[in-house]
């Protein structure tokens, strides 16, 4: 989903946070309000670009209030204050207004102790979890320079659940995306080991951190709205679409995923109407307005941890012929519309009449997942066949010298059986 240096929540701020010897000044555990300053658009974004929150958080300030006392009482025993906001990324859009303060704060340390912080977190879905961390402050008597945090499977932060990730300097932010394999019960979690006797000191740790979830769930989706879809290792999603135009609809996804994202139509059993093809081409696909439709999308590994996702519907008013007898009249320099539908072997059939010896120039356009062809023919013997591959391509034939006047006829069908779209024809 994103680089390490470019998660979505790599939220952590470096907030003003001290710690000192016998006493914590803590900054306030409030929410810092942060603009979401570039919509991201679905054709051309990716997740990595999402680093321009990251630069809105660091740019935040979040004030320290009074000194407040650790009181650390019990011996030996680790005090936890603060909590990690988890964030659910339905889009990618989502605005970012809160990160967590964590301190960790244990007295009398002893050599190869574990004090850690453990926060149940309960996924509904699998997905991937981007999970980003600064570490802020420690006390003088802290000499432990690095910290480990990740997602486990236990609260004692012993069973990554896909490796860990490392703060090794003051002030530094890191990030990692972490896979969600399945639905259920996991623990974020923030470590240190303590590397020093002391007696009656306290050795404390200052981080701030925030994590977002990426469902990897199939779902249903909607006219031109966008899904950020989790996901590191190969998979298989089914996307549910009820089309609201009869006409076609093409589908996009985040740049960096363009060809490594491939894309089916399928029925409502999802009995795939198409082949698959890269996103990259924004395939386009014939469809009729209230019928049910099935996106199956396929992705290859994903070391960004996912990728966005949407489709848009294009309503398209047709008027042809369904057989060379009813073909339709075309008049000179009009341009007509049609769709060849998914899973339908229908060609469209127009005409044009030439009164008169002429030079004719046939403007085709087409958007389609697959292959498009067109046939023109004079009378009963064609002359000529044109073939157009994948989405916004075009075409222009051009007739050898000048054509006899009479009737020519104009079919446009699909390529092979598994291709579909829309596509424009003027004649001049």
């Amino acid at each position: 989903m994103m680089k390490r240096k470019g998660k979505v929540l790599s939220l952590v701020l470096a907030a003003i946070l001290t710690v000192s010897s016998g006493s914590v000044v803590q900054a306030a555990d409030t929410s810092t309000k942060v603009q979401n300053t570039h919509a991201v658009k679905a054709e051309a974004q990716s997740l990595e670009a999402q680093s321009s929150i990251v630069k809105a958080v660091k740019a935040a300030k979040v004030s320290p209030v009074s000194a407040q006392s650790a009181t650390v009482k019990a011996t030996k025993t680790t005090v936890v204050d603060g909590s990690i906001p988890v964030i659910m990324m339905n889009t990618g859009n989502e605005s970012v207004n809160k990160v967590g303060q964590i301190i960790l704060a244990a007295r009398n340390g002893t050599v190869g102790n574990h004090y850690q912080y453990s926060q149940a977190v309960t996924f509904k879905t699998k997905g991937t979890l981007d999970f980003a961390m600064n570490y802020s402050a420690k006390s003088d008597s802290a000499k432990q320079k690095s910290a480990t945090y990740g997602l486990f499977y236990d609260s004692a932060l012993t069973k990554p659940v896909d490796s860990y990730q490392f703060c090794d300097e003051l002030g530094e932010t890191t990030s990692r995306m972490f896979k969600v394999p399945k639905p259920g019960k996991y623990y974020l979690g923030i470590y240190v080991y303590a590397n020093t006797y002391s007696d009656g000191v306290y050795d404390a740790w200052g981080f701030v951190a925030a994590a977002g979830f990426y469902n990897g769930a199939d779902r249903t989706i909607l006219h031109n709205k966008q899904i950020a879809v989790g996901q590191k290792e190969p998979q298989t999603n089914y996307f549910k679409f009820k089309a609201t135009q009869t006409g076609y609809v093409s589908a996009f996804a985040s740049k960096d995923s363009k060809y490594s994202v491939k894309v089916a139509l399928c029925n409502s059993k999802k009995k795939a109407y198409s082949d698959y093809t890269a996103v990259g081409y924004n395939p386009s696909y014939g469809v009729t307005k209230g019928k049910t439709y099935y996106f199956k999308v396929a992705s290859s590994y994903n070391s960004n941890g996912g990728y966005f996702f949407k489709v848009k519907n294009y309503k398209v008013s047709e008027k042809s012929g369904k057989s060379k007898g009813k073909a339709v009249t075309i008049k000179k320099g009009k341009t007509v519309s049609g769709t060849l539908q998914a899973g339908s072997s229908q060609a469209d059939w127009y005409k044009f009449k030439l009164t008169s010896k002429k030079s004719v120039k046939i403007l085709w356009k087409a958007k389609t997942n697959d292959t498009m062809k067109i046939t023109v023919y004079q009378g009963g013997r064609a002359i000529g066949t044109r073939s157009l591959i994948y989405s916004n391509s075009s075409y222009t034939l051009q007739s050898l010298g000048k054509w006899s006047k009479g009737t020519y006829y104009i079919k446009v069908y699909r390529g092979n059986s598994k291709s579909s779209g829309w596509y424009s024809l003027k004649w001049k």
